[in-house]
């Protein structure tokens, strides 16, 4: 059960962790506060829209199939027109695309999640497979994080992050918009300074 506290009523609550009586804010807020539920659950998304301002589809890594099949969870079900999708997308930005690369291959979080989470059925529709990821899975076993990166597919790259030249992540980038993400929430890394050039200009 969500319990917020903010149009200037009290509250009283009873629940299975906590009960509160006749609870409010000591200040007065003189402007809403947005509330987002950052979930991967389908029923969660499906009610998300009858719950709160937004949602965030994604911790950091999605690719836009899965993406764009969670925006729909979400959109099938909402009724608010200002309802904003979220979603956090890792990006590397160069002016030589095989360096922006570079930093994706040796980010000890993304290695983890391709070795150890993402399940190879989601990464299939990219054409990545057991076999492809099976040299950079052997050196992440045995602590070879140089060797695991280097044997990164670049399909994986593609498919989980905004990587390249600034072009080319301004492209990738309006992918997500239209497939329904109105709100990105961009983690770069690498050359950050870059990052912030490129995409802080208002693209359409």
């Amino acid at each position: 059960m969500f319990c917020f506290v903010g149009g200037g009523e009290n509250i009283t609550f009873t629940g299975e962790f906590f009960t509160v009586n006749n609870m409010s804010l000591e200040i007065e807020l003189k402007h809403k506060i947005p509330i987002y539920i950052a979930s991967l659950s389908p029923k969660l998304l499906k009610r998300s829209s009858t719950l709160a301002d937004g949602v965030i589809l994604s911790p950091a890594l999605s690719t836009p199939q899965e993406t764009e099949k969670k925006i729909k969870w979400v959109t099938n079900t909402s009724k608010k027109p200002d309802f904003d999708v979220a979603s956090y997308i890792l990006t590397s930005i160069n002016k030589n695309q095989r360096e922006a690369e570079k930093f994706i291959r040796k980010f000890y979080f993304f290695l983890y999640q391709v070795c150890e989470i993402i399940p190879i059925s989601t990464l299939e529709p990219y054409d990545i497979t057991e076999e492809k990821m099976k040299p950079t899975k052997d050196a992440w076993k045995k602590g070879d994080i140089p060797e695991a990166g280097k044997n990164l597919p670049i399909e994986a790259i593609d498919a989980l992050t905004i990587t390249g030249t600034a072009d080319h992540c301004i492209d990738k980038l309006n992918l997500y918009r239209k497939i329904g993400v109105n709100l990105p929430i961009l983690m770069p890394i690498g050359e950050i300074t870059q990052a912030i050039n490129a995409f802080g200009v208002k693209n359409d």
